[in-house]
């Protein structure tokens, strides 16, 4: 299947970074510390979730020499701009960083550092969804 491989690099098809899984019985379980290299500047895309428009930025990302598209919508459920969209704005075209999702409680939330540097306060209470 090379073929199918090359034309989807071509187009720039790649899988989402997972930073969590759902499972079965409800609920997302986190899949680790990810270091990933920013590609290229983010464009924007709209995805249509539960009958919804919503705006996304796409990052193309590297780990462990794969790339990936890592999906952040500018605005949270009320509207407001998303948690994360503040916490990208210092990374330019080719650094790294270390995405993690955690667990606040009942809600998750995503942690983004620069490889080696120590760990951040906990953000304010802010549901992540992860789509499949």
């Amino acid at each position: 299947m090379e073929v199918v491989k090359k034309i989807a690099a071509h187009l720039k098809v790649f899988p989402k970074l997972r930073l969590g899984e759902k499972l079965p019985g409800g609920g997302v379980k986190p899949t680790g510390p990810h270091t990933v290299k920013f590609l290229e500047e983010p464009t924007t895309v709209l995805v249509v979730k539960e009958g919804k428009t919503i705006k996304h930025l796409k990052f193309i990302v590297e780990e462990k020499g794969a790339k990936y598209r890592w999906l952040v919508p500018i605005f949270d459920k009320e509207d407001q701009p998303h948690y994360l969209i503040e916490r990208l704005t210092d990374i330019e075209v080719g650094d790294e960083r270390v995405l993690e999702m955690k667990k606040r409680g009942a809600r998750n939330y995503i942690e983004v550092l620069k490889p080696g540097a120590p760990v951040e306060e906990e953000p304010e209470e802010e549901e992540v969804e992860v789509e499949q």
